[in-house]
């Protein structure tokens, strides 16, 4: 098995973590963020360093690379920022409170009190949601999603095009 391999398989145990945080806190787990793009960046490194001697996957790892994608351009950005500058340099977030909510999921948001003086519990769903940035076009765990997903493609592709050689 391949370094880069392991390395998947750690970004996969981190993402599924990152999972987990988000939907038993109901919050944006910034920490699990941060520890899934610190190993996600080290998977294209370290099959770089198992392959890189091959020059047919120099070739193929140049058209591959999520630096050239157009799709991960912006994440590879805030990706390197991050490993530079910490989670904080890059996160906003959105607090939503949608008090017509009814379901099983129901929090307390707050009390109002009415004309006739009594306060009553106001029951609603609060949804936490966490960007890369402030432009806010996708969630950073989706994002997060989609190039764990890359990267599993990345490597079943490279493990295929170039298998390990017996020792």
């Amino acid at each position: 098995m391949y370094n880069f391999e392991r390395r998947l398989r750690l970004a996969q145990k981190a993402f599924d973590n990152l999972l987990d945080a988000s939907k038993e806190n109901k919050n944006v787990p910034i920490d699990q963020i941060d520890v899934f793009i610190m190993l996600a960046r080290t998977v294209p490194q370290v099959m770089q360093t198992d392959l890189g001697r091959n020059p047919s996957f120099r070739i193929w790892f140049e058209r591959k690379r999520p630096e050239s994608s157009d799709e991960f351009r912006d994440f590879i950005q805030m990706r390197n920022k991050i490993a530079k500058e910490g989670i904080s340099s890059v996160k906003s977030f959105e607090v939503k409170i949608d008090l017509q909510y009814k379901g099983h999921d129901e929090e307390k948001v707050g009390t109002i009190k009415y004309a006739d003086g009594i306060e009553r519990e106001q029951l609603g769903k609060i949804t936490h949601r966490g960007f890369f940035d402030s432009s806010r076009q996708q969630e950073a765990v989706t994002e997060c999603g989609k190039y764990m997903a890359y990267l599993t493609t990345l490597v079943t592709e490279a493990v295929k095009l170039f298998p390990e050689l017996e020792s």
